[in-house]
């Protein structure tokens, strides 16, 4: 049986309906969905206890997330992910190394601790000895993960 849909899944699908109490619970415990219009909603949702305000601002929510569905940017945008979905699973098969993923995931592991105990104040020298480097590499280690990492907080 497939899971549940969520929050942003209905309203991609624009199935979120105001009458439906699992569908009003979700407003209450879904992360925000990345529409500021709906977010803004959620959180007056949230902001109130009065279930005569919350039936409302459900219904306010429903017809955004109608509105959503009939927005040509956001139809574009759908379909440009359903494409690329696509394009992704008719992809040939990539091989990969079994050894040289485990060897990015233990120095990428190890990267990561490295820059929790700089975050504490660790000197490099110190962090060197709990991670089994030298202070040198743990400072080109740590600069190693931060451009790893770059793309993914950029895109936040």
């Amino acid at each position: 049986m497939p899971a549940a849909k969520g929050l942003e899944g209905h309203v991609r699908d624009a199935t979120w309906r105001a009458r439906l109490a699992r569908h009003r619970e979700l407003l209450e415990t879904s992360p925000p969905p990345p529409w500021p219009q709906l977010a803004a909603i959620q959180a007056a949702y949230r902001a109130t206890s009065h279930e005569l305000e919350r039936r409302a601002i459900a219904v306010e929510f429903e017809r955004a997330v109608r509105t959503l569905a009939e927005d040509d940017d956001e139809r574009a945008e759908r379909e440009r992910a359903e494409q690329e979905l696509e394009e992704l699973l008719d992809a040939p098969p990539e091989e990969i190394s079994l050894d040289e993923l485990a060897a990015q995931l233990d120095r990428s592991a190890r990267a990561t601790r490295a820059c929790d105990l700089r975050r504490r104040g660790m000197s490099y020298a110190a962090i060197g000895e709990q991670v089994e480097m030298n202070g040198s590499k743990v400072r080109r280690e740590i600069a190693w993960l931060e451009r790893r990492l770059a793309p993914a907080r950029a895109a936040r």
